[in-house]
């Protein structure tokens, strides 16, 4: 019975982290496809993540592959250039592990937890992290709404962003796997 409950945690965490997704991808670009073919490709995404995540395949694969699945969703649906969609989806990626670091430093002190380690994981700890790394993760969108944020100003800054942006995703794999190993 405990098995259900983390796999329906596990099912309702991915399915925020591609509804916001959706959302920041819907308010930053216009669409080139029907909301029907849209909502389509982010269910069929989402389902695959799932999968990944209930089978434990290996988390740094399932992280590249959901940004890849990211970008393919987002330039197929949108419309928008290949470097804008590069750097959206990288940025939106290092959002979804900055806030998890948070949500584990912040488990990690209110709860006294010297091993975070611990905090990842099917108990307490992880489902307070789970809570407040998908909270923070859904401030994104009014954020974005209430400063109409718009990237379109930086034409030609995208790849002068995106090999920093990708470093600190590199780096917050590695330090995950640290704190995992430990």
């Amino acid at each position: 019975m405990l098995s259900v409950f983390w796999n329906v945690v596990t099912v309702l965490s991915t399915a925020i982290e591609w509804i916001v997704l959706k959302l920041v991808l819907d308010e930053i670009s216009n669409q080139k496809v029907n909301k029907i073919k849209i909502n389509t490709s982010f269910i069929i995404a989402a389902l695959i993540i799932i999968v990944l995540t209930i089978i434990d395949f290996e988390m740094n694969l399932k992280l590249l592959i959901g940004i890849v699945i990211s970008y393919i969703v987002y330039v197929y649906n949108y419309d928008v250039s290949g470097k804008k969609a590069l750097f959206v989806i990288l940025i939106y990626y290092l959002l979804l592990m900055g806030f998890d670091i948070i949500g584990i430093s912040l488990v990690g002190f209110l709860n006294n937890t010297k091993d975070m380690g611990s905090i990842i994981g099917n108990n307490i700890y992880g489902l307070e992290l789970i809570i407040l790394s998908k909270f923070m993760l859904t401030l994104i969108v009014p954020i974005i709404k209430i400063f109409k944020i718009d990237l379109s100003n930086l034409k030609k800054d995208y790849l002068d962003l995106v090999v920093p942006i990708s470093t600190n995703i590199i780096s917050i794999v590695v330090i995950f796997g640290y704190i995992l190993m430990a």
